[in-house]
């Protein structure tokens, strides 16, 4: 597979959404990865600016009609209020329809690559030796990342669970990660 086209991301922390259904998270996202001073890139079914917007249009059409990506960016917009037009004027956005596509391009840029997920194999985040560039894989609501591959996923890190509900949002997760990779390395 050829090695992808579009220009580098500028930060060390990416945030990926795969398959992330919700547009309000995808929202609370783009403005947590503003706040973050990283990246978003989204997958999948992931609600997702015009390609235009994201300077996709040569090299990954926009299949969705003109109306359908309208709509989408007025509630991106409205979700991620002041983070929406940084993302964008700064590169620091994109989408894959894959998230194999999205991770070998992360890779051949030198990013690590760590899955958010409550599995046995996973390390408390807080416990984890936090590499200088890191790609944050977030999954969706309910599923998380079950059928990713685990060979994607260098690491999975984990947040405790106290509480009987054994979950927490997918930004609110992204969050309290994010910001402990900035501890190390903010």
């Amino acid at each position: 597979m050829p090695v992808d086209s579009r220009p580098a991301l500028a930060t060390d922390l990416v945030l990926v959404a795969d398959s992330v259904r919700s547009i309000f998270n995808i929202g609370s996202l783009m403005r947590l990865a503003d706040a973050l001073g990283a990246s978003l890139v989204t997958t999948g079914f992931a609600p997702h600016p015009p390609h235009d917007e994201l300077g996709l249009s040569q090299i990954l059409p926009d299949h969705r009609p003109s109306w359908e990506q309208q709509a989408i960016a007025t509630k991106l917009q409205k979700t991620a209020l002041s983070g929406y037009q940084p993302l964008l004027r700064s590169e620091r956005q994109s989408y894959f329809s894959e998230l194999s596509a999205a991770i070998n391009w992360l890779r051949a840029a030198d990013y690590t690559i760590v899955g958010v997920e409550l599995m046995p194999e996973a390390i408390d985040y807080r416990e984890y030796a936090w590499p200088k560039r890191v790609a944050l894989i977030l999954g969706h609501e309910i599923a998380g990342l079950e059928g990713v591959e685990d060979d994607l996923i260098e690491q999975f890190v984990a947040l405790p669970m106290l509480g009987d509900g054994g979950s927490l949002n997918v930004a609110q997760a992204a969050a309290a990660i994010g910001y402990a990779y900035l501890g190390k390395h903010g």
